[in-house]
């Protein structure tokens, strides 16, 4: 019997599908226009708008109902609407905000991007510690990796994590790094990184995973936690939270810094303890765009990388001798926050804003050559 191997094609549902949900140019009752069909099975269908802003997750009643009882969404993540007699459960997301397949995420260069991911193993395995999630959908926005409570094999999170992190020929790696029901760990999951050469500096996280954020933000959602840190620096840290928002942790030195040059606004800022050392704290949604230049992983349509222009241009007004190219780039307030306030220049923009161009990430590239003329001329004018 230790030789019966199961073939577990046969449990999987065919992507060739000729009955989608939704036609081509559907427009929803909010004016978003319903474009081109991405992935799915007979319970989910992920499509993107016609503007290329926004991700459209459509899933079926028993997925809803699924995901409702086991905690992962609440009711309001969706918008439910009938086709006819059937109820469809709709969730909408940026395009900034990643929905793919777990098992469709392979070979990530980025550092920010696979704590994100793990980020979502933390949220998900707070409610749901038994399903398998080789074939979940991860959903950035919320940080979760929603179960599809398919037939397949179940497999180990480790296992899953460092198939994200292989490249996308190799064949998926299903052994248990330790027992299959080992959980990830922040530990673990930057030694992974470490080998791939995606991180150098090791940093503890300066909230614990699971603390309670209420005391940190408001308007958050209900009984949200910490999960864990996106980006770790000397001086700031980026942690995720089961709410619509990730907090910036800043030093009492950096953020001083950013005041004096006025790229931060006191009244924006929160002063907290944390560990008997005075931060700056920061509520940042995540509907925008938050990351590393030297790590770029978001996808950036159009619309996202003229917003990104005028911010590098608005950062080098403001300190003119910054160095640009590993700064934190914060989408919602149109400005960069430099690690090094002096060494650079004006002239090193124009580099930057062209390797943004040529290496992206992408939602909709290439743009022609009249409109990267355009962003280089936006960024440095």
């Amino acid at each position: 019997m230790n030789n019966y191997i199961v073939d577990e094609s046969k449990f999987l549902i065919s992507d060739e599908d000729d009955s989608l949900i939704f036609p081509e140019d559907y427009k929803l009752s909010s004016g978003i226009v319903i474009s081109s069909y991405e992935d799915g099975t007979d319970k989910w269908e992920l499509y993107t708008s016609k503007d290329g802003e926004h991700y459209i997750l459509a899933v079926n009643s028993e997925l809803h109902d699924k995901w409702i009882d086991s905690e992962l969404l609440k009711n309001e993540d969706f918008q439910e609407i009938h086709l006819g007699q059937i109820p469809v459960f709709l969730i909408f997301s940026k395009i900034s905000q990643k929905i793919s397949r777990l098992n469709s995420i392979r070979d990530v260069g980025s550092a920010t991007f696979a704590n994100a991911i793990f980020s979502a193993f933390v949220n998900t395995r707070s409610h749901d510690i038994e399903s398998n999630l080789r074939d979940g959908i991860y959903i950035e926005k919320f940080s979760l990796i929603l179960p599809t409570y398919s037939l397949v094999s179940k497999v180990s999170d480790k296992a899953l994590f460092n198939n994200v992190l292989s490249s996308k020929l190799e064949p998926e790696d299903l052994s248990a790094p330790g027992d299959i029901n080992d959980t990830l760990s922040y530990s673990f999951v930057f030694n992974q990184l470490k080998k791939k050469g995606l991180v150098c500096s090791y940093y503890e996280p300066l909230l614990e995973s699971g603390q309670n954020v209420d005391d940190f933000m408001q308007n958050s959602k209900k009984d949200a936690i910490v999960l864990s840190p996106l980006i770790s620096k000397e001086h700031y840290q980026l942690i995720d939270t089961s709410s619509d928002y990730y907090l910036l942790l800043l030093d009492k030195l950096f953020a001083n810094a950013l005041i004096e040059s006025k790229l931060l606004r006191l009244i924006d800022a929160k002063s907290v303890s944390v560990n008997g050392d005075n931060y700056y704290l920061l509520t940042l949604s995540k509907d925008n765009a938050l990351e590393l230049l030297s790590d770029r992983y978001k996808g950036i349509s159009l619309q996202m990388a003229y917003r990104l222009a005028v911010s590098i241009r608005r950062t080098r007004n403001l300190v003119p001798r910054a160095v640009l190219s590993d700064a934190l780039y914060i989408e919602q307030l149109n400005l960069l926050f430099p690690d090094k306030f002096s060494g650079g220049d004006k002239g090193d923009d124009k580099t930057l804003m062209l390797d943004i161009i040529n290496h992206g990430p992408y939602a909709l590239s290439p743009f022609l050559i009249d409109i990267n003329d355009d962003l280089i001329y936006i960024a440095t004018r």
